[in-house]
């Protein structure tokens, strides 16, 4: 396993079956649950992950979108959490109107990307590192593992 970070999308990995391409976004969480138009618009994300898509071309890869905080439960982002959701009409549609794509180029990029949501807020990364830090070397004082 190799771990690339801040090339292509923040985090590459690869794996001897191929490559994970994760774009990781925050989010105050005031602004609400995260809905479509959010993941479209300039910075939210989709925009990346096509992009790293057209370059990646047949190469084995899943693009990941890693979202903090909650998804809008009755928005068409939901369909793009699953599988099936995923060849869903009207989200295509939205997604080639939004992404300026077209059918074809849509349908195999949606295929290839997966939304990973409620990631953990930003202000407790640090803590719950720093605890995966001691169960994997408890035996180092806590001022090196800090």
């Amino acid at each position: 396993m190799c771990v690339v970070a801040e090339h292509m999308e923040d985090i590459a990995v690869q794996f001897n079956t191929g490559w994970r391409f994760l774009q990781i976004k925050t989010r105050d969480l005031e602004k609400g649950p995260r809905k479509l138009s959010d993941l479209t618009a300039k910075g939210g994300g989709l925009h990346s992950l096509l992009r790293s898509h057209r370059i990646l071309r047949s190469l084995p890869a899943t693009l990941e979108l890693h979202v903090e905080g909650a998804v809008q439960r009755k928005d068409l982002l939901q369909k793009l959490l699953t599988e099936d959701g995923r060849s869903d009409a009207a989200l295509l549609e939205k997604l080639e109107k939004q992404l300026k794509i077209d059918g074809a180029e849509c349908g195999d990029f949606v295929r290839r990307i997966r939304i990973v949501q409620s990631c953990p807020a930003r202000e407790t990364i640090q803590a719950q590192n720093t605890r995966l830090l001691v169960n994997h070397a408890g035996h180092l004082p806590a001022s090196a593992l800090d």
